[in-house]
């Protein structure tokens, strides 16, 4: 019984090896062209995704740059802005650290009229 198994595989082997090998070479020696059309459309397909791809990096980099130079903009704007508030304030008068005013009256000792004094104190 094993040894008819074993002729029956062999005789599909032998039978369908032959037929498997001429489709190869019906394939290799016939089809050639389209094997070869097919390829060249793999290879077109293959190209024209690395570039979108390519495109996309391209894209996302100018995106980033686009965003980095609004930024620093906005920062250079903020930092004018400040600047001109602080020469602002320095031309500015300063405001007074103490402003004080009083009336003094004066009596003196030997005798003698009264003498009313108006003091005004200013501390920058």
């Amino acid at each position: 019984m094993f040894i008819l198994d074993a002729l029956i595989k062999l005789g599909f082997f032998l039978y369908f090896v032959p037929i498997i090998i001429f489709i190869a070479f019906l394939f290799v020696f016939v089809f050639w062209k389209f094997i070869l059309i097919w390829a060249a459309f793999v290879i077109v397909a293959v190209l024209f995704q690395l570039h979108n791809e390519k495109r996309k990096a391209q894209l996302r980099d100018l995106e980033w740059k686009a965003k980095l130079e609004k930024e620093t903009q906005r920062s250079l704007l903020a930092q004018q802005k400040m600047e001109s508030y602080r020469q602002a304030q320095l031309k500015k008068e300063p405001e007074p650290l103490l402003k004080a005013t009083g009336t003094a009256t004066f009596i003196p000792a030997a005798g003698g009229e009264e003498q009313k004094i108006n003091i005004n104190i200013t501390i920058k």
